[in-house]
């Protein structure tokens, strides 16, 4: 977990399981309180205006953000016998395949929001906007290339996101 000036604090990588479909619940995102290790669900959303998913404790109420889904956290046993926690990326995250109907193009999240089998993930927070606390918590997932890049511009940070993830 790491601190920059401009209040954004990266939490970890992630990467989806190919078979599975399922993202590993890190435990800095429980060390900061985005998630609850008693928590049952997980709220599924994107930021309209960059296309970057939100996952969340619970629904996005801001019109900033569109809402695609929550599902339950799963708290596996493994074989040391403690617990990972996973949650399944929602099909409308995934591209279209080639044999998709208009009913199923249609139902996807934006372009710019598709996460791919086997693509690494990065879990950021901007601390400045207290998205980590209060009633409802988030992160940000962004890719390889937008980490990259904002690490590269960190001064573009501020005008990336339109706002705080607003809640119910």
């Amino acid at each position: 977990m790491s601190d920059s000036l401009s209040g954004w604090v990266y939490l970890g990588p992630v990467n989806v399981y190919q078979a599975s479909h399922r993202i590993k619940l890190i435990d800095p995102l429980f060390e900061v309180d985005i998630f609850d290790r008693d928590d049952e669900t997980a709220h599924w959303a994107y930021e309209q205006v960059t296309g970057i998913p939100v996952l969340s404790n619970k629904e996005l109420e801001d019109d900033a953000y569109h809402t695609v889904a929550e599902n339950s956290v799963n708290d596996d046993i493994n074989e040391s016998e403690t617990y990972n926690y996973t949650i399944t990326v929602p099909k409308p995250f995934f591209p279209p395949g080639d044999d998709a109907s208009v009913k199923q193009i249609a139902e996807k999240v934006d372009e710019e929001a598709y996460i791919s089998e086997k693509q690494r993930r990065h879990f950021v927070f901007n601390a400045d906007l207290n998205m980590h606390k209060g009633d409802v918590r988030s992160v940000y997932l962004l890719t390889d290339d937008q980490i990259t890049d904002r690490l590269q511009h960190e001064d573009d940070w501020g005008d990336s996101f339109g706002s705080k993830p607003q809640f119910f």
